[in-house]
């Protein structure tokens, strides 16, 4: 399976409207909107980080995070991202994909050694704001 045909198959289980493609080269600028069911993302995704990033907005409205205190709420936020990153990576295990450790070393969460599988509350991060 394809990393398209993989965010496909998320996008039409899950019922996601993709508002707007991005340049792969604006993959930092994607955005999901919860209540909408909508993300704004590089489509379709062509490699790991941004089939990664796809997964992880797709996570987003599946988990029904919710935003609004994204700014007074920075653990929260955190906790948010670390859940929507987990269900993306897991993911690739789903469809049999590969680039999984380039994904999380993308968004920061494992280094590049740390075992495939491993849950992601082992490793400890900091994320700079609200970039995804």
């Amino acid at each position: 399976m394809t990393y398209a045909e993989a965010a496909r198959t998320l996008r039409a289980e899950n019922r996601i409207t993709v508002s707007k493609r991005l340049p792969r080269t604006r993959v930092e600028e994607s955005r999901s909107w919860p209540e909408a069911r909508t993300i704004r993302c590089v489509w379709p995704p062509e490699d790991p980080i941004a089939y990664g990033v796809v997964a992880h907005e797709i996570a987003h409205v599946v988990l029904g995070h919710d935003f609004r205190d994204r700014r007074r709420e920075r653990a929260a936020w955190k906790r948010r991202e670390t859940e929507a990153w987990d269900w993306a990576l897991r993911t690739f295990d789903r469809f049999g994909l590969e680039g999984k450790e380039e994904a999380a070393e993308f968004a920061g969460l494992a280094p590049s050694s740390a075992p495939v599988g491993a849950e992601l509350s082992e490793f400890a991060f900091d994320l700079v704001g609200p970039a995804v």
